[in-house]
């Protein structure tokens, strides 16, 4: 008996039931990286869904894929980009889909997987001198050791003082660029649309 049920669990340890998957990617390298992620999920036998806009430099939507594309125009007025949202909620939450996976460079794609009530997933391939990361993710990234990333190539993990003054700069600027950028233009957002903000502005605000 014990033979027989270890040959039914090996028989059956292939066996797996794909989820549905909508995608928002970022652009550049980070599509890049999350075309990657992608690629496995297909693998895996997940049905996935990218959203991308027509104006994209980096996702060929053109191209015939294993998954499916979303397409919308970008060169809307106001009204009309907020009923093609709606429509598209609507029909999402028909779509059934599992999981959301997003780029955090989207921002309120986060507030979109608690519309349509489903779990999200972050992929995030960097951030000038980390700032998500460290704001978000409590990523230690102390300036005198640590180079921004994506900013000055010259700069390692072994720095001069002139160079580390370069780098504390470099990390001042860009997160309070972050921070000014993701409090006065998303916050609203989240407050009018679910009466809280979200959670990389509560890990801003501290």
């Amino acid at each position: 008996m014990a033979a027989f049920t270890t040959l039914l669990l090996l028989c059956g340890s292939e066996i797996t039931f794909g989820g549905n998957v909508l995608v928002l990617p970022g652009e550049y390298s980070h599509w890049i990286n999350m075309r990657s992620i992608v690629d496995e999920l297909l693998a895996r036998n997940n049905s996935v869904t990218v959203l991308a806009h027509s104006a994209s430099p980096t996702i060929n939507y053109s191209q015939k894929e294993n998954f499916k594309y979303i397409v919308f125009k970008i060169n809307m007025d106001q009204q009309d980009a907020i009923n093609l949202w709606m429509n598209f909620i609507d029909s999402w939450m028909n779509s059934n889909f599992d999981a959301v996976l997003y780029d955090p460079m989207m921002m309120c794609s986060d507030l979109l997987a608690e519309t349509l009530g489903v779990p999200h997933v972050v992929s995030l391939r960097l951030s000038f001198t980390y700032t998500l990361e460290r704001l978000c993710g409590q990523m230690p990234a102390p300036p005198s050791y640590v180079p921004a990333a994506a900013i000055q190539g010259h700069l390692t993990d072994k720095m001069n003082f002139m160079e580390r003054l370069e780098n504390m700069i470099l990390y001042i600027v860009h997160t309070t660029i972050f921070r000014l950028q993701v409090i006065l233009t998303y916050d609203k957002h989240y407050t009018k649309m679910s009466g809280r903000i979200s959670l990389i502005l509560l890990e801003v605000y501290v």
